[in-house]
């Protein structure tokens, strides 16, 4: 991963493709990361948030009782054994 003082940015972003992740330094600490926007989109499609137990609908609680795992989980059912 690259490394930036934060008053080299504009050039640095001026004079470079973000190809690959880039950790920007103020006062020599690490302050921000700058990613490509491709992978920006990636993260961003895929994010997912976290709920507690006690923010669950009734929907989401019914939805998840009524799940069943995936077929290739049948691999660890002997597990259950014990």
């Amino acid at each position: 991963m690259q490394e930036l003082d934060a008053a080299a940015v504009s050039v640095w972003l001026h004079d470079n493709a973000v190809i690959e992740a880039v950790t920007i330094k103020k006062n020599g600490s690490p302050h921000a990361v700058l990613i490509p926007y491709a992978l920006f989109e990636i993260m961003h499609r895929n994010n997912r948030s976290v709920l507690r137990a006690d923010e669950l609908t009734e929907q989401d609680l019914d939805a998840i009782w009524k799940s069943t795992p995936p077929d290739e989980t049948r691999q660890f059912d002997d597990e259950l054994d014990d």
